[in-house]
């Protein structure tokens, strides 16, 4: 590991450039050279000055396109490139020393402030491109710097050239920033870019109009652009070049920022060297110096104006995409939000300060009404209504959002609804005052309810069943206790019990255990029957009531059996074992005293299920039991019979897992007749 990464670490502090930095090395240096021949063309003989000084652009690009490690090449590039620029343009060496010195120094200020002020552009360390206006801010700041730094440099001549007058110092200070803006901004766009297509030219608010359009919209433009430059810089000028900005307006707002730039950089150069050849307007200045200055100061109007609504623009844009994707995704989350509201099984609404839902859900109609709990009125004859305790209906007052108005949090409290037909319905309610919602200083109301009739209901079964199971267990519990109290007496007392006495108190301890034997049977036999997996198979539902009969038979009350044969059902073989046997065994088991049992299973078709029937000659069921028998521990007949009172419970559990229904016939009317359902295919 370490062998391969100190190749690395050598390579890294060489200092040694690639292929790449070399070429780039190259291209500014020619860059250089070439800007500089540029700047000595435009060398005004009576203001001692070149109007147009690109060499302090490219000195800021070389210098921001460098990293530290090619920073002494670059500067060494830099001063190289200019020294030599100088001399080869007639320039002594003194100013070649100059030259050299101002354009690094004025390079080396520029990178200082922007890295200071802005290090995540592109040229202050970072690679993000220019594109907002404190990103023009900082670019201005920087080259006023530079631009400054500059002109002092040039004014005070350094002890190599002659000291410069405070007019030649400001307008060498103007030249320089009107060329830093300009080309060190085309720099700042372009560079640090990989897109540079055609079609980035266009304006984004003109993507959706049709290409001819904008095509003749662009030549009208440049139409007018040249004929204002003409008649602001013409040879017999016209005082228009304050139109011109409109010109730069209209590229700024529907040409990109690079388009922009460089349209106001046409118009800015034909200004300077407008003036530079004693026409137009600026040229026709009180004096020569404040015509170059007036021409300069047009060149850094442009170049501000068009970045500054450019990028206003582009922000504008962004911004609008930024509240567009918003708002798409605003719209998007409320209709997921109001999808899950409405499909929720739990009520969900929001009651305004005003008395009025806000929020609504399907449940909370379901649940409350048409009118709600807040207009009761509106539900008419169908709209529950919510009770207290003693079955009278709830003032509004004490109604759970009602309470939360006044500040009160009310968590899971049930409350008793009361619908149109007398049944009585559970819901569990949560009311939550909200507040500072809006402005206004009244809370609203979050509400929600679950409907826990079912659960109260099984709570209700639970806390019966307990008290069943407590009771029926006690019973024979209590009988075993006390025959093994007289047993352990008997045996206490007597030397020689009598065999017979303990035989008797025995067998009243057996029939006690057997009682709660067959009450825990009939209680595992409720579990199976709700909890055991099915497996359904296609079978004989006449040879399980064979074998179920077979059984009972053979009791002491020799009951007559009869089952009709070819029933075929699917179904799990066990669980339909033990309806058929609970069936059969309540037929033999409730008959009047002496009287012999008679029990028929038959069947038919019906709507593709199999209805079988179970029909006794017993004591029959009352009216108002026959559907509260199929109710854990419902007794028809307890003063009479012994039972748990779980057996047609455990039948209907059996019946409704496969898929059934089962009843008892009302048009029954000696003895009794159950039917139930269940699936032949």
């Amino acid at each position: 590991m370490t062998t391969q990464a100190a190749p690395a670490r050598q390579r890294s502090t060489t200092g040694v450039l690639g292929l790449p930095q070399v070429l780039r090395l190259a291209g500014f240096a020619l860059a250089t050279y070439l800007a500089g021949d540029i700047g000595r063309l435009t060398f005004d003989e009576q203001l001692q000055i070149s109007l147009v000084w690109p060499l302090y652009g490219v000195a800021v690009l070389w210098l921001a396109s460098g990293t530290p490690r090619t920073w002494p090449w670059d500067v060494a590039g830099l001063v190289a490139a200019t020294a030599a620029s100088v001399l080869l343009n007639d320039g002594t060496a003194a100013q070649a020393v100059l030259g050299a010195v101002l354009a690094l120094v004025a390079a080396g200020a520029w990178v200082a402030v922007m890295r200071a002020l802005a290090p995540d552009l592109w040229g202050a360390g970072g690679a993000r491109p220019m594109g907002t206006l404190r990103d023009l801010a900082v670019f201005l700041a920087a080259s006023a710097v530079a631009a400054g730094v500059a002109a002092l440099g040039r004014g005070t001549g350094l002890g190599l050239v002659p000291v410069s007058s405070p007019e030649d110092i400001w307008l060498t200070a103007i030249r320089n920033l009107s060329w830093i803006l300009g080309i060190g901004a085309l720099g700042m766009l372009v560079l640090p870019r990989r897109d540079l297509s055609p079609a980035r030219w266009w304006s984004r608010a003109g993507r959706d109009e049709h290409l001819p359009l904008r095509v003749l919209e662009t030549l009208a433009v440049v139409a007018a652009t040249v004929g204002l430059a003409t008649a602001a810089f013409g040879s017999d000028p016209t005082p228009f070049s304050f139109s011109l900005v409109l010109c730069t307006v209209w590229a700024a707002f529907r040409l990109p920022s690079v388009g922009a730039l460089a349209f106001a950089l046409v118009l800015g150069a034909v200004g300077v060297l407008a003036t530079l050849q004693g026409i137009g307007v600026f040229a026709g200045a009180t004096d020569p110096f404040t015509g170059a200055a007036i021409a300069q100061g047009f060149l850094i109007t442009q170049v501000v104006a068009a970045l500054a609504i450019s990028f206003a623009t582009e922000e504008r844009r962004a911004a609008v995409a930024r509240a567009g994707a918003a708002e798409r995704e605003a719209d998007s989350r409320a209709a997921l939000f109001s999808a899950v509201i409405e499909h929720l099984a739990e009520g969900v609404s929001v009651i305004t300060a005003d008395e009025t839902y806000a929020v609504r859900n399907p449940a909370v109609r379901r649940m409350t009404g048409a009118g709600g709990f807040l207009r009761p009125s509106l539900g008419g004859a169908d709209q529950p209504v919510m009770v207290s305790s003693d079955g009278e209906p709830l003032a509004v007052a004490d109604m759970p959002h009602a309470r939360a108005r006044n500040g009160e949090s009310v968590i899971r409290e049930l409350v008793r609804i009361r619908t149109a037909d007398g049944t009585e319905r559970f819901l569990e309610v949560t009311s939550i005052p909200v507040h500072g919602l809006d402005g206004d200083p009244r809370p609203v109301v979050v509400n929600t309810l679950r409907d826990v009739t079912t659960e109260q209901e099984e709570r209700d079964q639970l806390v019966a069943f307990a008290g069943v199971v407590a009771h029926d267990l006690k019973n024979p519990l209590t009988v075993v206790r006390g025959w093994t109290e007289s047993l352990r007496e008997e045996l206490e007392a007597a030397e020689e019990p009598d065999v017979a006495t303990l035989r008797s108190m025995l067998s009243r301890v057996q029939g006690a255990s057997d009682q709660m034997h067959h009450f825990i049977d009939d209680l595992l036999d409720f579990a199976v029957a709700r909890d055991r997996p099915l497996h359904v198979v296609e079978l004989d539902l006449s040879a399980l009531g064979e074998e179920v009969a077979e059984l009972r038979r053979e009791g002491g009350t020799r009951p007559r059996i009869s089952v009709q044969p070819g029933m075929i059902v699917r179904g799990d073989r066990a669980l339909l074992r033990q309806l058929l046997d609970n069936l059969v065994g309540n037929a033999v088991k409730y008959v009047a005293p002496g009287v012999r049992p008679s029990v028929a299973v038959t069947a038919s078709e019906v709507d593709g299920t199999l209805e079988v029937s179970v029909t006794d000659n017993g004591v029959g069921i009352p009216a108002g039991m026959r559907r509260k028998v199929f109710d854990s521990f419902a007794r028809a007949h307890a003063p009479d019979y012994t039972g748990t009172g779980l057996g047609l419970a455990i039948c209907e559990r059996v019946v409704s897992r496969h898929g059934g229904r089962i009843w008892v016939d009302e048009e029954q009317v000696d003895g009794t007749r159950i039917r139930f359902t269940l699936p032949v295919r």
